[in-house]
């Protein structure tokens, strides 16, 4: 994978504020009864845990994620109606939900370069069962 200006282990951390305010934004523009439903979709561990982490101050879900032991944890009570989603796969997203919008972008500054310039959606209505989609988007690395 690319590596920016710094290493990888302080990249990882770095832009968090950032991130996180970009993804807070994205779900609090949802209207309070998908708010009550919506999940926040990270692409990664890296981009999960910082919402976990700084997240709840703005009063954030715990992320979900198909990456390694968040996949494990499974998508909690994800019904496939609405979520934001951090994802640069445009096409994929469409393929998958009827309705995509973008919503915002992650600027994150040193973060690594596969973080920066991230588009965060509003995915509605999933083409697929959830348990469908959770099964085939397990992404160990």
């Amino acid at each position: 994978k690319e590596i920016g200006a710094l290493p990888q282990w302080f990249a990882d951390m770095n832009g968090w504020p950032e991130m996180v305010d970009t993804i807070a934004k994205a779900w609090e523009s949802l209207p309070p009864e998908d708010r009550a439903k919506a999940p926040i979709i990270a692409p990664d561990y890296g981009v999960a845990g910082a919402i976990d982490l700084l997240g709840k101050k703005r009063g954030l879900p715990g992320a979900i994620s198909t990456h390694n032991n968040y996949w494990i944890w499974g998508p909690g009570s994800y019904d496939g109606s609405v979520a934001v989603v951090i994802s640069s796969n445009e096409e994929r997203l469409k393929a998958g939900f009827e309705s995509v919008e973008r919503a915002g972008t992650i600027e994150c500054g040193y973060c690594m370069p596969y973080e920066n310039h991230k588009p965060v959606w509003i995915v509605r209505k999933a083409r697929l069962p959830v348990a469908e989609i959770w099964a085939k988007f397990k992404n160990f690395d």
